[in-house]
Parts: structure tokens; C-alpha cells; sequence
């Protein structure tokens, strides 16, 4: 405070001499004790492993569910990935069908090393084993 402060003017308050003179405010803080400290930090390891494994469950769910060749996957029309990777026509595509053919050649323009499973989506997908030509069939 500024009350022993000398040759201060008489028209100067109380509260501008306490103005003047910088208070030092002293914080003093508590220390946590050390079993606080690690009981708080082994709760969030604790936190941090149990988000780390739900993340990574997650994350194999999502991959293992993604259908694909390299799990295994089929198409819309149940014809195994790696079958429909190594044709021709791939599927979804739309194939014009031409005077000589038929759903077995066909299924072998599809797929060469299977033609037997492409056969069978084929008659599934059109409900016939016969095809007109310039028929529009859409490949399993």
C-alpha cells in the first residue's frame, strides 16, 4: 500500500496511490499428491487403448464387409470377383447379342476359365435359357 509513501500531493485519494504502487499477487498452488497423478494419467491410458481398439474393430468390420477380390466378394449376380476381373465383358456391362449366339457362348466371351458360373447367372438374371438376336443382355 502507499501510506508510508512520502511528499505525495494532498489532492491525490488513497485509491490513486494504491494505483501507483504494483501489488504482487502470489498464487500458490496445492500439489496433487503422486497417486492422484497416476491413477489420472493410467484412467486415460486406459481411454486412449479402449478408442484405439474400437477404431481398429471398426476399421476390419467395414474392410472384411467391402466386397472385393481380395476378400472374396461377388458381384450383384453372385458371380465370385476374381471371375469377373478376368473376362472380357465385365459386369454391368450391356453385351447386343448376334445371330449365332447363345448363353453358353456368351458365358464364354464373359469368362473363359468359368463359363459355368457365368451360365448360371446369366439364366437367373433373364429367366431363359434362350436368347433372340440383337436382345440386350446385361452381364452378371
Amino acid at each position: 500500500m502507499a501510506i508510508g509513501i512520502v511528499n505525495t500531493p494532498r489532492w491525490q485519494t488513497r485509491l490513486e496511490l494504491d494505483r501507483r504502487v504494483p501489488q504482487q499477487v502470489v498464487v500458490e498452488r496445492a500439489q496433487v499428491p503422486l497417486a492422484v497423478r497416476r491413477a489420472a494419467r493410467a484412467r486415460m491410458l486406459q481411454r486412449r487403448r479402449r478408442t484405439f481398439f474400437v477404431l481398429s474393430a471398426l476399421i476390419a468390420v467395414v474392410a472384411l464387409a467391402w466386397p472385393g477380390s481380395a476378400f472374396g466378394g461377388v458381384t450383384k449376380y453372385s458371380v465370385n470377383m476374381d471371375v469377373a476381373m478376368n473376362s472380357r465383358y465385365h459386369s454391368g456391362t450391356v453385351y447386343v447379342v448376334g445371330e449365332r449366339d447363345t448363353i453358353d457362348t456368351i458365358a464364354r466371351a464373359v469368362s473363359p476359365q468359368h463359363p459355368e458360373l457365368v451360365r448360371q447367372a446369366l439364366v437367373t438374371s433373364l429367366r431363359s435359357t434362350v436368347v433372340t438376336p440383337g436382345e440386350h443382355v446385361l452381364i452378371p
